[in-house]
């Protein structure tokens, strides 16, 4: 059976998306800087043995479903009071970071 379409497209065309045709990679300068001053090393590129640097923001989102859970549970007020300890501390650290710093503290810290 043959479909009379004004424009037909082979089964090529139909099969492949030019999408998945272009290839190309967006390196971060430190990449790009570490290329060219020859310090790029192979065994440098394995970064599964790097923490995740979680920001205060993430901290306090796990600290509120750890809360939630404590507070489902019996005889859990003494970890409460050790997580609204630590929610505490993530929310100082949280406004020292917003915190200007003078520029003498930035020069001294850098």
């Amino acid at each position: 059976m043959r479909l009379d379409f004004p424009e037909a497209m082979t089964t090529n065309e139909y099969l492949s998306f030019p999408e998945e045709d272009v290839v190309f990679e967006l390196f971060e300068s430190d990449d790009i800087i570490s290329l060219f001053s020859g310090e790029h090393d192979e065994e440098t590129d394995d970064d599964s043995n790097e923490t995740p640097i979680v920001s205060a923001n993430e901290a306090l989102k796990s600290l509120e479903n750890i809360k939630t859970f404590l507070i489902q549970q019996e005889g859990t007020s003494s970890y409460l009071k050790a997580i609204n300890s630590l929610e505490k501390f993530i929310r100082e650290k949280q406004v020292n970071l917003r915190k200007q710093s003078s520029i003498t503290q930035f020069l001294v810290n850098n």
